[in-house]
């Protein structure tokens, strides 16, 4: 919290973040515990693994520790590691280009297109070399765009597109959940997530040979002494909350989306728009992303933060990839990707967005478009 919001009453104080906990989830850690088995390899952990396959509609899955440990997993069963290349949009946030690094591998930041998170489809034809190994697409806060024909484009290339899906729970485009339209889709379960099992992941895929590279991977390469892995398998006790949450995850994302609804209809009259909004997509609206009429999306951003509706840029000082020292020489003047921050804001749209937080919202962006 800022300075000038630390007056603010916590009465009044908006978080960007909700944590919810459930009627069931002391029961689920009982089941747990009578089963006496707490480690990955728990049946606990394999029933999660197939209730999350049939919800998201795939073949297979693997329950992860983390989101992270998902994205190096995938990473590293596409052939990821030292002198290769993942293209990645410049939007993506550090969490989803850690992996990258960690594997020894060279991050590509690359434009999006105009007016969305996805990448533009034109650099990702000119990017992609011999040395390249996958395209990973991120849908922040819940928006996808045009992954299905980055896919298309992977196809042709001979790689695999991965999603980091992690914000994605429930967001569709033409139907099709995010993190199954690619080869692999990458979840995280942490706490602020739609599914939330303080930490944890998963992973996605239709494809039986990769599924074993992620399950040889996330095991230990099997023991067998001739194949590397980590340990990346997720406790049974994470599992059994996640497995009783996972239940609750379509009302989850409905309460989101109606919460968004009401704010978008509410300042569409002031020249607010919605990212991504074309009618095919579908987004979770784990945050709402909404385009400024004015180009003033930091002025917008800390007004509002500073009266309480705290934002998600402002908390985790979010900018394009490339502007991080740590990631300095990976990209460059992504204008389309420029703009787009450069107009956003990002609203709350858990449950404690009540009528009268949307009605102050509202009233301060109507004061700011009026000033504007």
């Amino acid at each position: 919290m800022t300075s000038s919001a630390a007056s603010i009453a916590s009465a009044d104080f908006v978080s960007s973040k909700w944590i919810e906990a459930f009627p069931d989830d002391l029961s689920s850690i009982e089941r747990v515990l009578q089963h006496k088995k707490l480690s990955g390899t728990s049946d606990i952990v394999s029933e999660y693994e197939v209730a999350l396959a049939e919800w998201f509609g795939v073949r297979f899955c693997v329950a992860v520790s983390s989101g992270s440990s998902a994205l190096i997993a995938a990473l590293k069963a596409s052939g990821v590691g030292p002198g290769t290349e993942v293209v990645i949009p410049c939007t993506a946030p550090i969490p989803s280009v850690l992996p990258i690094l960690a594997l020894g591998a060279t991050p590509v930041a690359i434009d999006t297109e105009p007016d969305s998170f996805g990448l533009s489809l034109d650099r990702v034809a000119e990017v992609i070399n011999p040395r390249t190994r996958a395209l990973l697409v991120v849908p922040v806060w819940g928006y996808g765009s045009n992954e299905r024909d980055v896919q298309k484009i992977a196809v042709d290339a001979g790689i695999p597109m991965i999603e980091d899906a992690a914000q994605a729970h429930g967001s569709t485009i033409g139907g099709q959940k995010l993190g199954t339209i690619g080869t692999v889709g990458c979840f995280s379960t942490h706490d602020n997530k739609p599914l939330a099992t303080g930490e944890g992941g998963f992973l996605l895929t239709n494809d039986e040979g990769f599924y074993r590279r992620l399950r040889s991977t996330c095991h230990l390469g099997g023991l067998d002494g001739r194949h590397f892995g980590f340990n990346f398998k997720l406790g049974a006790l994470a599992a059994g909350l996640g497995l009783q949450r996972l239940g609750n995850l379509e009302r989850i994302v409905a309460g989101k989306r109606a919460v968004a609804q009401k704010l978008t209809s509410a300042l569409r009259q002031y020249g607010f728009f919605e990212v991504s909004a074309q009618p095919e997509n579908c987004p979770n609206r784990y945050s709402l992303v909404l385009r400024t009429p004015n180009s003033n999306g930091d002025d917008l951003r800390r007004y509002l933060h500073d009266r309480g509706i705290e934002s998600d840029i402002i908390k985790y000082g979010y900018r394009l990839i490339y502007e991080h020292s740590l990631f300095e020489g990976t990209g460059n003047s992504c204008r389309n990707a420029e703009a787009l921050l450069r107009t956003s804001v990002t609203l709350p749209t858990h449950p404690g967005v009540s009528s009268e937080v949307i009605d102050r919202i509202v009233e301060y962006l109507s004061d700011m478009h009026r000033i504007g």
